[in-house]
């Protein structure tokens, strides 16, 4: 069933439709968990953006370097044939998502740089049903805040022009 699935993925990529995806529903099929974080490609690096379990050894910022004891970019590189997108922006938000899907209680090894630059191991459970996964997606917090000493997030989806250029000073720095 798995090969059957990927095999129908790595088809309907091909089509370059953002609206393609394929789905394995079946009768006692074990559904897709996520980790409580969440990460994206930012300056061509995998970037911790959210963590909703204060218990982890994770923070927002910190740069994944490795996942299972693969480098990031192989880890995706594997991925991408198998997404239908469009654009190639709407290819790296399925990946992010795709990226973290599992089994329940499955785990993550994260290799990854500390705001410090100290690099750390980490296990990540995946526990998050689809419902709680998606609304950490969701980002309702304020549209320009500091994550760590000199680094700054900006919802440009939310964030006016007038609130950029209130905080101007610290963003360029």
């Amino acid at each position: 069933a798995d090969d059957y699935q990927n095999t129908l993925r790595r088809l309907t990529a091909r089509l370059r439709d953002g609206h393609a995806n394929v789905h394995k529903i079946a009768m006692n099929s074990n559904p897709s968990y996520f980790p409580p974080i969440t990460w994206e490609w930012i300056e061509n690096k995998l970037v911790i953006t959210n963590v909703a379990n204060p218990n982890l050894d994770l923070r927002p910022g910190d740069i994944v370097t490795e996942i299972d004891g693969r480098p990031a970019e192989s880890f995706f590189n594997e991925l991408y044939p198998a997404i239908s997108a469009a654009t190639p922006g709407w290819l790296h938000f399925r990946a992010n998502t795709s990226s973290l899907l599992g089994t329940q209680n499955s785990s993550l090894t994260l290799k990854l740089l500390d705001s410090n630059g100290v690099e750390k191991q980490v296990p990540v459970e995946r526990n998050l049903s689809d419902r709680d996964f998606h609304s950490l997606l969701q980002d309702s917090g304020a549209p320009i805040r500091q994550l760590t000493d000199g680094i700054h997030y900006v919802n440009l989806s939310t964030a006016s022009m007038s609130q950029i250029n209130d905080q101007m000073s610290h963003l360029q720095k």
